[in-house]
Protein backbone atom coordinates (compact mmCIF):
# COMPACT_ATOMS: atom_id res chain seq x y z
CA UNK A 1 0.00 0.00 0.00
CA UNK A 2 1.19 3.41 -0.43
CA UNK A 3 2.38 6.11 2.01
CA UNK A 4 0.83 8.98 2.27
CA UNK A 5 2.26 12.05 3.82
CA UNK A 6 -0.05 14.78 5.48
CA UNK A 7 -0.07 16.82 2.29
CA UNK A 8 -1.53 14.15 0.67
CA UNK A 9 1.17 13.10 -1.37
CA UNK A 10 0.79 9.71 -3.03
CA UNK A 11 4.52 7.99 -2.90
CA UNK A 12 4.11 5.54 -5.20
CA UNK A 13 5.64 6.16 -8.76
CA UNK A 14 3.53 3.01 -10.15
CA UNK A 15 0.21 4.17 -8.36
CA UNK A 16 -1.52 7.03 -10.62
CA UNK A 17 -1.05 8.46 -13.78
CA UNK A 18 -1.91 11.68 -14.07
CA UNK A 19 -4.34 13.08 -17.10
CA UNK A 20 -3.11 16.32 -17.67
CA UNK A 21 -4.61 18.41 -20.71
CA UNK A 22 -2.15 21.20 -22.92
CA UNK A 23 -4.07 24.41 -23.17
CA UNK A 24 -2.69 25.00 -26.63
CA UNK A 25 -4.01 22.55 -28.49
CA UNK A 26 -6.65 21.76 -26.04
CA UNK A 27 -9.42 20.24 -28.15
CA UNK A 28 -7.01 17.59 -29.88
CA UNK A 29 -5.21 16.83 -26.01
CA UNK A 30 -8.95 15.91 -24.79
CA UNK A 31 -9.87 14.19 -27.58
CA UNK A 32 -6.59 12.15 -26.82
CA UNK A 33 -7.11 12.03 -23.26
CA UNK A 34 -10.36 11.02 -23.21
CA UNK A 35 -9.47 7.80 -25.96
CA UNK A 36 -6.41 7.03 -23.34
CA UNK A 37 -9.10 6.70 -20.56
CA UNK A 38 -11.05 4.62 -22.36
CA UNK A 39 -8.82 1.88 -23.08
CA UNK A 40 -7.90 2.01 -19.94
CA UNK A 41 -8.47 -2.17 -18.16
CA UNK A 42 -11.96 -1.31 -15.93
CA UNK A 43 -10.34 -3.13 -12.61
CA UNK A 44 -6.95 -0.69 -13.12
CA UNK A 45 -9.66 2.80 -13.56
CA UNK A 46 -12.03 1.57 -10.53
CA UNK A 47 -8.94 1.11 -8.27
CA UNK A 48 -7.52 4.54 -9.44
CA UNK A 49 -10.80 5.94 -8.85
CA UNK A 50 -11.17 4.46 -4.92
CA UNK A 51 -7.11 5.76 -4.57
CA UNK A 52 -8.41 9.03 -5.47
CA UNK A 53 -11.89 9.20 -3.58
CA UNK A 54 -10.71 8.17 -0.34
CA UNK A 55 -7.54 10.65 -0.69
CA UNK A 56 -10.36 13.21 -0.93
CA UNK A 57 -12.59 11.93 1.60
CA UNK A 58 -9.24 11.79 3.87
CA UNK A 59 -8.04 14.89 2.95
CA UNK A 60 -10.31 17.54 1.59
CA UNK A 61 -13.25 16.83 3.79
CA UNK A 62 -14.90 19.48 6.06
CA UNK A 63 -13.57 18.25 9.32
CA UNK A 64 -9.92 18.27 7.90
CA UNK A 65 -10.30 21.79 6.47
CA UNK A 66 -11.42 23.35 9.56
CA UNK A 67 -8.68 21.59 11.55
CA UNK A 68 -6.09 23.70 8.73
CA UNK A 69 -7.88 26.57 9.00
CA UNK A 70 -7.59 26.81 12.82
CA UNK A 71 -4.25 25.51 12.93
CA UNK A 72 -3.10 28.42 10.69
CA UNK A 73 -4.91 30.97 12.75
CA UNK A 74 -3.76 29.86 15.77
CA UNK A 75 -0.06 30.53 14.58
CA UNK A 76 -1.19 34.04 13.46
CA UNK A 77 -2.92 34.66 17.21
CA UNK A 78 -1.99 34.08 20.38
CA UNK A 79 -4.52 31.66 21.32
CA UNK A 80 -4.60 29.91 24.90
CA UNK A 81 -5.29 26.34 25.44
CA UNK A 82 -8.77 26.44 27.00
CA UNK A 83 -10.04 28.68 24.23
CA UNK A 84 -9.10 26.32 21.34
CA UNK A 85 -11.48 24.85 18.88
CA UNK A 86 -11.37 20.70 18.99
CA UNK A 87 -11.70 20.10 15.31
CA UNK A 88 -11.74 16.56 15.26
CA UNK A 89 -15.47 16.50 16.63
CA UNK A 90 -17.38 17.40 13.41
CA UNK A 91 -21.07 16.21 12.40
CA UNK A 92 -18.96 14.43 9.39
CA UNK A 93 -19.12 10.11 9.45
Amino acid sequence: MPSNLDDGTIHDKHLLKGIYIETDNFEESLRQKLQEVSALDRVELQRQATIIHDRIVKNYSWGEQSRRIVEFLSGLVKVSPQNRCDCSKTDEP
